[in-house]
């Protein structure tokens, strides 16, 4: 046989890059995206898997202060010693007529001072006499008041003033405790309508009557509580 035959091709060696060449190539292939492949579903974190939520913060509660309370002075129900001969140990009450009689006691002072000079006078009224003038007011007109004071008892004329010549200018000097108020000289006087509306409704609850309202009610309901504890037989009760 030939020697030739038995010698085999050698090839020639690759050129210099062709082996970055082909890989390069096979990469670039494997990275390209495929047009036909579907995107993939975005991932949804279960519930579970997200952190709890903190609870929303309440509102700071309110602090309870204690009411502290008022502490009201009870007054007593009787006095140690009357302000006058006329009244009684209970506040805001007087003797009856026929004890008045009985004890000398048929006149009733009382003190008055000018609105202008400022003079105070002493002037006495006789029992009997004003007090049947106040009552016969009440038994022939009662039925046509309606519970209400007529205008000359809420704005009485007043006596004038000897020191200053003045008309209609005295007041009924008003004690500032109520309890030396002298009740049966501003109601022989007819200036019970002199007071306020605070002295009224202090007579009217110290005497078991617990009423507002006008003053011509006020008024009213004292000028006949008044007569009716000097003469307690007499028409003198509240409708």
């Amino acid at each position: 046989m030939d020697q030739g035959n038995n010698h085999h091709l050698e090839l020639p060696p690759p050129l210099a890059g062709e082996d970055e060449l082909d890989l390069s190539l096979s990469l670039t292939t494997s990275e390209r995206p495929r047009l036909n492949a579907s995107p993939s579903p975005p991932t949804v974190s279960s519930p579970s898997s997200q952190p709890p939520k903190s609870p929303a913060p309440k509102p700071p509660a309110r602090l309870r202060t204690r009411r502290r309370r008022s502490t009201i002075e009870v007054k007593p129900n009787t006095v140690k010693e009357p302000p006058f001969p006329w009244a009684t140990t209970q506040p805001c009450t007087i003797h009856t007529l026929n004890h008045l009689i009985s004890h000398n006691t048929t006149f009733i002072s009382g003190d008055m001072e000018c609105k202008f000079c400022k003079a105070v006078h002493s002037i006495v009224y006789d029992l009997q006499s004003k007090f049947s003038e106040i009552s016969d007011i009440i038994k022939s007109s009662k039925h046509l008041l309606h519970n209400r004071a007529p205008k000359s008892w809420t704005k009485p004329g007043l006596p004038s003033c000897l020191c200053c010549n003045g008309s209609s200018c005295l007041v009924p000097v008003v004690a500032v405790d109520y309890m030396k108020i002298n009740w049966l000289f501003l109601l022989l006087s007819q200036t019970l309508g002199c007071l306020t509306l605070r002295h009224l409704k202090h007579f009217c609850a110290s005497t078991g009557f617990y009423l507002t309202g006008a003053k011509d009610r006020l008024v009213y309901c004292t000028y006949l509580t008044l007569c009716k504890q000097l003469d307690p037989s007499g028409p003198f009760d509240l409708d």
